[in-house]
């Protein structure tokens, strides 16, 4: 039983490892957001690299919790537990893996989102909409007095 409460331990480590990064990450866009909005491209590089970075840690951390999770579905009956199946209910530790689970697919929209409000910032940049800088014409109207009907 040491092993599989090791695997345990070492899953939900992962998971705050993972939240963490997420967090990190989601920052990181937000800043490239900025950049964007402001036009500031000069730091926009050094931003990029530190990106590729989290996100390389990022997949460092779930190739390991795959492993992980591969050895707690060894223990158990199912052949592709879902999280809940891999830790008892009794154990103190689930409601901070479940939450960490919630944390993280939380963050993972929030990412989605602000990528692709970046991706959109940069094709903006990339294609500037050239508008003529006309003025808009005004209408005028003008208002006739009725005419007098000289048959009636």
């Amino acid at each position: 039983m040491e092993k599989w409460t090791e695997d345990h331990r070492l899953l939900q480590d992962l998971m705050k490892q993972e939240a963490d990064l997420m967090e990190q990450l989601l920052k990181n866009l937000h800043q490239e957001e900025t950049f964007l909005l402001n036009k500031t491209l000069s730091h926009l590089a050094s931003l990029l690299e530190e990106k590729n970075k989290l996100l390389s840690a990022l997949n460092h951390v779930r190739q390991r919790q795959k492993i992980v999770i591969k050895a707690l579905q060894s223990t158990s009956s199912f052949t592709l537990p879902p999280l809940e199946t891999l830790f008892p209910q009794k154990d103190e530790r689930v409601w901070e893996v479940f939450t960490l689970k919630e944390q993280i697919s939380s963050l993972l929209d929030k990412i989605n989102l602000q990528i692709n409000r970046n991706e959109l910032l940069s094709q903006c940049e990339k294609q500037p909409q050239h508008l003529p800088n006309k003025k808009k014409s005004k209408l005028s109207v003008m208002i006739l007095p009725p005419k007098n009907d000289e048959t009636a």
